[in-house]
């Protein structure tokens, strides 16, 4: 009994690992921007709100509306080479008085 509960355990685990959800483009721009997928980040120190957001090939893609038609498999790769030797980051300062952020 006992290993037929560690298999069947076992079994949930693999079957939950092995699906893979595809999302939409609008759907993965709103994971990416997401502040719980630690991919955009929002802190404030003192006055200041630093923001943070990491932009992967596919999030820019989507952003650019390039994926918006059909694309074939290639063509999308051939789009992701131009982006992936990169390292793309947006960072946003923001005074919460008001002011501007980079006088202080």
């Amino acid at each position: 009994m006992k290993k037929l509960f560690v298999y069947c355990i076992l079994l949930l685990c693999i079957d939950g690992c092995s699906h893979k959800k595809e999302l939409k483009p609008a759907e993965y721009i709103h994971w990416v921007e997401d502040t719980d997928h630690y991919l955009h980040q929002v802190k404030q120190v003192g006055d200041i709100e630093f923001d943070v957001q990491y932009r992967p090939a596919d999030y820019i893609l989507c952003k650019s509306g390039e994926l918006d038609g059909v694309v074939s498999k290639g063509m999308l790769d051939s789009l992701r080479q131009q982006y992936d030797s990169s390292f793309f980051v947006s960072i946003t300062l923001k005074a919460t008085d008001g002011g501007d952020p980079l006088v202080k």
